[in-house]
């Protein structure tokens, strides 16, 4: 997989404030988010299902189809974030000494990346799957997990 990809998906995720509105009520949520993974998704061609856990605030699925009636692999990360407090430019990422920086970074936005980066890679090998493998961004799990209950 190509580590400058993942970074580059990495930095354009911490650049989109997705703070849970429970830690600052005049946040967007994961709105910003949904929408970039969803065009993400659809640039490469693949189904994308939302679904609505909160007024504006969407799940996303993305869904790479292997062969009818074979098992689904799904890979989940959520959206949101918590809050900014003492961060003096949570959402502008900052690469230093290998190590990417921003709210989100590991929780878990760099995960989300490098799981669209793994779907990017099987999407442009055209690989024959032995399986479905699905992406789920998931919102709130910072404060109930009603995203992640919702899809299950």
């Amino acid at each position: 997989m190509n580590n400058e990809r993942v970074v580059e998906l990495l930095r354009d995720l911490i650049a989109i404030p997705s703070v849970n509105p429970v830690y600052d009520p005049a946040s967007p949520g994961e709105g910003g988010m949904a929408a970039c993974v969803e065009a993400w998704a659809t640039g490469l061609g693949l189904p994308v299902e939302r679904q609505n856990v909160f007024p504006g605030r969407d799940n996303i699925l993305v869904r790479l189809a292997g062969p009818e009636g074979a098992p689904i692999l799904l890979f989940e990360a959520h959206m949101d974030t918590v809050g900014i407090d003492g961060m003096s430019a949570p959402f502008a990422p900052e690469v230093r000494d290998d190590r990417v920086y921003g709210r989100g970074a590991c929780d878990t936005k760099g995960s989300l990346a490098a799981m669209m980066a793994a779907v990017e890679r099987l999407v442009s090998d055209g690989a024959a799957l032995a399986c479905t493998v699905e992406l789920l961004a998931a919102v709130d799990e910072e404060t109930s997990g009603k995203g992640a209950l919702a899809f299950v």
